[in-house]
């Protein structure tokens, strides 16, 4: 949304996976389309890269920050704890006098295209509420603590991954105000929070939601 004047002024440069406009379409296996990124970006505008899955922008991102460690990257998509959303909303107000290449995935890029197309008939920014929403969320704890779970420290996450982690994992039972402890076959309806070990990693600063990443965690909030 942020972008949709620079959009509408042709300033962005898409490479999507299929459909839609663009100047060029990225190849299947990440390596191939990190290395299509940087040999279309141009320094000083931002390069638009629109791979297929979730999983897909986190790989093309680490194959760019091995290729390109001084070019400004940017993963855009909604699995970020609230801290990092507002912190990534908040970098696409300007663009690095160097330029950037952004990976989002598709329904953020449709967004995009929906927002350049309203921008070029009206002249101002579009002001839409699209985006993906995962209906499950998911926090970083230390072992041991057993506080209510609270918003800043919410990550949404697909649902198929989250049920298909294989670590251990607690289910914030709201009727009792209690986390309840998953056995595999513990149901994670729509709107679940589901606690898991920091200690065990999964998540990542820049890249957002990582379920096979191995870092400590650092927790959102201090808690007892």
């Amino acid at each position: 949304q942020r972008l949709a004047p620079a959009f509408a002024a042709g300033r962005v440069r898409v490479l999507p996976a299929t459909g839609c406009e663009a100047d060029a379409v990225l190849p299947p296996l990440p390596l191939h389309a990190a290395t299509a990124l940087l040999d279309a970006h141009r320094p000083g505008t931002t390069t638009l890269g629109v791979p297929a899955t979730l999983a897909q922008v986190r790989s093309i991102l680490r194959e760019l920050q091995q290729l390109a460690p001084g070019t400004a990257l940017v993963a855009v998509h909604p699995c970020f704890r609230s801290a990092h959303r507002a912190a990534l909303a908040a970098s696409l107000l300007n663009a690095p006098a160097g330029g950037r290449i952004l990976v989002a995935t598709p329904a953020v890029a449709a967004q995009l295209q929906a927002d350049r197309r309203l921008v070029a008939l009206d002249g101002g920014e579009a002001a839409t509420g699209g985006h993906e929403a995962p209906v499950l969320n998911v926090l970083w704890r230390l072992r041991g603590s057993e506080a209510a779970p609270q918003s800043a420290e919410l990550c949404p996450a697909p649902p198929v991954a989250v049920r298909k982690l294989r670590r251990e994992r607690w289910l914030w039972d709201r009727a009792a105000g209690r986390w309840q402890h998953c056995q595999p076959s513990t149901a994670l309806p729509a709107g679940s929070i589901v606690r898991l070990n920091a200690e065990e990693g999964g998540y990542d600063a820049t890249l957002g939601w990582m379920p096979h990443a191995r870092l400590t965690v650092v927790p959102a909030l201090t808690v007892d």
